[in-house]
């Protein structure tokens, strides 16, 4: 015959086993909420331009020496509300362009040019663009832009480019 004690154990073991995995299964719950909340770059891309529907046409590192601007495209999701974000250039490891914005959609795509003032093309040399959310890099993407074959004595000039947010089908703000 058995008694209350024997059949009290198996249930005793069965809720303390009941309890660790209820706190494991809430503390993945709230982690993975959490970092659902965090931004995240689905997609990168460096072009020189957007086809009609938006998308970067002939994605590239390497530019050639003529080139006039590059275009930075990325997708993103997981954003919230109000989430600062801010695009950086570098040429030669020096900034040369900063752009801030705060996000209100969860997920979207943009596009951001690097162009000069004057129109003319990039200088050669190497670059990086850099993707920060909230003061974090999210993504970053080197890039260079080719000496011309043809290329004439530079003047002393210094170097003035402009980062432009325009897309595609809003206004021009060169």
């Amino acid at each position: 015959m058995p008694t209350h004690k024997n059949e009290a154990k198996p249930l005793i073991l069965l809720g303390f086993f009941v309890l660790i995995l209820i706190f494991f299964l809430s503390w993945s719950v709230r982690r993975d909420n959490i970092a659902a909340g965090s931004f995240r770059l689905d997609e990168i891309a460096l072009c020189e331009e957007l086809d009609d529907n938006m998308n970067p046409q002939e994605r590239k590192s390497r530019f050639p020496g003529d080139t006039k601007q590059v275009c930075l495209w990325f997708e993103y999701a997981r954003a919230r509300d109000g989430d600062q974000l801010e695009v950086q250039w570098l040429f030669e490891n020096e900034d040369i362009q900063r752009e801030s914005f705060r996000l209100v959609h969860a997920r979207g795509t943009r596009a951001f040019y690097l162009l000069r003032e004057d129109g003319s093309a990039l200088p050669p040399g190497e670059y990086s663009v850099s993707i920060l959310c909230n003061g974090r890099t999210k993504g970053a993407e080197r890039f260079e832009v080719e000496v011309p074959s043809d290329e004439e004595t530079e003047s002393a000039e210094p170097l003035s480019l402009d980062l432009s947010s325009r897309l595609r089908k809003s206004p021009d703000f060169s």
